[in-house]
């Protein structure tokens, strides 16, 4: 219910240090309640763990750029202005699912907010890098479209 749609999964860092798909191993709130009513904290946070994992399919191809550059959501680093749930709104401890705090990798880490600004850095080396990968698209449309 807190997902407005279905992305690529985030990714972090693996226990090895690589970039890594990662996903919630469970995220469980509790609430005690007796006579239809709470007793003591209502949703309180129990565990918020992510785990890193390798993903069943493997491709060749890779992703666009924009599938991770200029993407805070798919680093866990959603900007507030741009979440439409406000889980302390509802009584929940965590500001957000797609935000690091209150929330830990179990076999890995969240990726760095510093390394993201540097992946977003339009060097010349991405510029090469971008280019070089719309060129190699290309070369591919047209020598599978050739007669």
């Amino acid at each position: 219910a807190y997902l407005r749609k279905q992305d690529a999964p985030p990714l972090g860092i693996n226990s090895r240090g690589r970039v890594s798909p990662i996903r919630p191993q469970f995220v469980l709130y509790f609430t005690d309640i007796r006579k239809d009513r709470p007793v003591g904290v209502e949703n309180r946070l129990l565990a918020a763990e992510w785990k890193a994992f390798f993903p069943h399919t493997v491709r060749r191809g890779t992703v666009m750029c924009e599938g991770c550059h200029d993407t805070p959501r798919r680093f866990i680093l959603e900007p507030q202005a741009d979440r439409i749930y406000q889980l302390q709104a509802d009584g929940m401890t965590l500001p957000s699912f797609w935000e690091s705090t209150g929330q830990k990798v179990v076999n890995g880490a969240f990726f760095p907010a510093a390394r993201y600004r540097q992946l977003n850095e339009k060097t010349p080396a991405y510029q090469r890098a971008y280019l070089e990968k719309w060129q190699s698209l290309i070369n591919h449309v047209e020598s599978s479209s050739a007669p």
